[in-house]
């Protein structure tokens, strides 16, 4: 009996630590995915400012 629970035990602290790992796992793949994006979308804020920046500098040449 004893070492039939402590086999349950066993096994049901392995599940929990499985779980607990590949929801580590999916958190980390997920955060990755969001970082790239935030970087991606930084990137092109960057590009879209510096033309908006070099656009309003040919209409200052314009109007000069």
């Amino acid at each position: 009996m004893e070492t039939n629970l402590e086999n349950s035990y066993k096994d049901e602290y392995i599940r929990t630590k499985a779980r607990f790992d590949y929801e580590k796992y999916h958190r980390k793949k997920e955060s990755r995915k969001n970082q790239k994006e935030k970087y991606l979308k930084s990137l092109v804020y960057i590009i879209w400012g510096c033309a908006m920046l070099y656009l309003l500098y040919r209409i200052y040449l314009i109007f000069v």
